[in-house]
This record gives C-alpha cells, sequence and structure tokens, in this order.
C-alpha cells in the first residue's frame, strides 16, 4: 500500500503536524486499512514522512522523499549563508497577518517565478482563495517554533530524490541526507527544480515502484 503524508489544512497552529510531528503520518497508515505502507512525501510532507519513519518504522515499508532532506541534514546546512539566505521567507511566513496579505496580492508572481508549470500555477492559486486555504499553508510555516521534535535517523529503505535546481533546499542538505539512513539508502539527482511532482511525476513513480519491489517491503 502507497500511502503520501502530510498537506493537511490546519486553521489553528496548534493543530499542525509540523517538521515530522507524527501524528498525522502516523494516523495516515491505518485510515488507509493497513497496518504498514510505502511513504511518499514532498516539501512539508516530506518532513512528515521523515520523522514517521524514524519514529514508526514498523508502520513503513519504505519511504520516498522527494526534494526534501532529512531534517537534521538541513539543519547541518543552515550553517552555510548560501543555504539559509535561500530559506528567508520561512521566517516571514511566522508573521501574524502580514504573510497573508503579502500573499493573496503575489501568490501567482511568487509560484510562477519558482519554476511551478503554468497549469498548476494556476491552479494553486485557485485553491488558495478557497476559503482558510492560504492561512492553513501558512500555519506550518508558524508551527516550526513550537515543534518539539527532534527527528532520528530512519532504518527503513529510502530514496531520496531532490532537483538540482531547487532555489530553496541547495546541494548540502541533500548530500548530508544519507548519514541520516541506517538501511538501503539511493540519492536520485534530477535536473529539475523544486516542484518534483508536478514536473517529474514519472521519475518519483519508478522510484516508489523499485522500493515496493525489494523483499520484505
Amino acid at each position: 500500500m502507497l500511502v503520501p503524508v502530510g498537506g493537511g489544512r490546519h486553521a489553528e497552529i496548534d493543530a499542525v503536524d509540523t517538521v515530522g510531528e507524527p501524528g498525522g503520518g502516523t494516523r495516515a497508515v491505518p485510515a488507509a486499512g493497513v497496518d504498514r505502507a510505502h511513504v511518499v512525501g514532498h516539501d512539508w510532507g516530506g518532513g512528515v514522512a521523515w520523522a514517521l519513519a524514524a519514529e514508526h518504522p514498523d508502520r513503513v515499508a519504505s519511504l520516498t522523499a522527494v526534494s526534501t532532506p532529512h531534517p537534521r541534514a538541513l539543519a547541518g546546512a543552515l550553517a552555510s549563508p548560501s543555504q539559509a539566505v535561500r530559506l528567508w521567507y520561512t521566517g516571514l511566513f511566522q508573521l501574524p497577518w502580514a504573510p497573508e496579505a503579502v500573499m493573496r496580492r503575489r501568490l501567482r508572481a511568487l509560484l510562477a517565478a519558482s519554476g511551478l508549470p503554468d497549469p498548476w500555477v494556476e491552479c494553486y492559486t485557485r485553491r488558495m482563495r478557497e476559503p482558510g486555504a492560504l492561512r492553513a499553508a501558512l500555519n506550518w510555516y508558524r508551527a516550526v517554533p513550537l515543534s518539539r521534535l527532534r527527528t532520528g535517523d530512519v532504518a527503513v529503505p529510502t530514496t531520496y530524490l531532490w532537483g538540482s535546481g531547487d532555489p530553496a533546499l541547495r546541494r548540502a542538505a541533500a548530500r548530508r541526507t544519507g548519514r541520516h539512513v541506517d538501511a538501503p539508502y539511493r540519492f536520485v539527482e534530477l535536473p529539475a527544480g523544486h516542484w518534483l511532482p508536478e514536473t517529474e511525476p514519472e521519475e518519483i513513480a519508478a522510484a516508489v515502484l523499485d522500493l515496493a519491489a525489494v523483499p520484505g517491503g
């Protein structure tokens, strides 16, 4: 069974399973009617997936992390100004109210500038105009200071896919990620940006299927 995790809408900050708070992911597996699953996550969902695999390996047959490095790998890379400066917006998004005001005006342009293909820009802009959607998305960032989770190393078969043109998550964090996997691990670097599910779906599907074919998965 394949289970994607992350991406929930939370009206209140304290409801967010942030930086991989495993509650949401843990519920996703039995909610799919299984005890164990092949887990896939991108962006915030990637953070949830890393923590789910670290905290509940009994529920995770394999992990496919897309774009998002292991949280500790990212933390280590933040010592480099070249990585830290690319995540400047995470602090901005934690402010109350102001980010909503800015994003309502600038969301379409920012998504387009991030490398997201035009059809998806229109789709996501439309979705973020739904009542409560934009606030819920920003609450993932606002919950970061409240998180007590420290994601440990992962002991399940893992594939990490990363786009070499990702404007926010750079090579140092990507390369460090393998240090936090104590199991069969594969790093796949793609000539792409951040939005791999939208631009490289076949590569992701192939990676998931390869892991699912591992004996015992």
